[in-house]
């Protein structure tokens, strides 16, 4: 199609496949209408829009987003720990709580999504939420093993006096926030679902995480925050 002062010319072009297929195969297209704009000297602006190309689009900037605010939030969030806990190993430890939730939520989000359609924005979820309840659930736990620790008991009674105190609280306090989210399964829009199922599995990560790997960290590295446990 050509417009009316033959300015501006429109080529529809439509892709072979089922639209699964096209969303992962459209960067190709795009990559080629670039090189040729890109290559093009006489004076001509070659552009390319449509479905496919939006949704590149939203996940090409829904990416770089998320690495942005990754690449912001944790170094804060490591600095602020440090200052708060006054000590490196410590507040690395609740870092690795909730990047261990995110990991867990994201990999369950993409085998999920293998069967059920989840929005681009579920990771950008998963990454906000796990940050917070990661350091959060285990800061719950190891406080608490701090204090039975400086009341004179041994690493695995410390440790076990923890989970039946605080961990109790970590699985409550979880599950509220996940009986919260379920009522956006409920939604009929595929977002607020994602929304959901994201925030679930991460809560859920973290969880786990608090219950049972930080517990073995607490054991095996005891000695490493000999002068955190000094302080209580």
């Amino acid at each position: 199609m050509v417009s009316e002062d033959r300015s501006a010319t429109l080529i529809g072009f439509v892709m072979a496949g089922d639209f699964d297929t096209n969303s992962d195969n459209i960067d190709v297209v795009v990559d080629v209408v670039h090189e040729s704009a890109a290559a093009e000297r006489a004076g001509f602006d070659i552009t390319i829009a449509g479905q496919a190309t939006i949704g590149l689009d939203n996940r090409e900037l829904t990416q770089e987003d998320r690495e942005k605010g990754e690449s912001i939030g944790v170094p804060i969030a490591l600095l602020i720990l440090i200052v708060v806990l006054g000590a490196l190993a410590i507040a690395a430890m609740q870092l690795v709580m909730a990047i261990v939730s995110i990991v867990v939520a994201i990999g369950i989000s993409a085998l999920v999504g293998t069967f059920f359609e989840l929005s681009l924005f579920v990771t950008n979820i998963i990454t906000m939420i796990g940050l917070a309840v990661g350091i959060d659930y285990s800061l719950f736990v190891l406080s608490r093993y701090r204090e039975e620790r400086s009341q004179g008991l041994d690493r695995i009674d410390a440790v076990d006096r923890a989970g039946s105190t605080a961990g109790r609280a970590v699985v409550f306090s979880g599950m509220t926030v996940v009986l919260a989210f379920i009522g956006m399964l409920l939604i009929p829009f595929y977002i607020f679902i994602s929304i959901g199922l994201g925030a679930i599995f991460v809560v859920l990560g973290a969880m786990a995480a608090a219950m049972t790997l930080l517990p073995s960290m607490l054991i095996l590295f005891d000695r490493l925050f000999a002068w955190y446990l000094r302080q209580a």
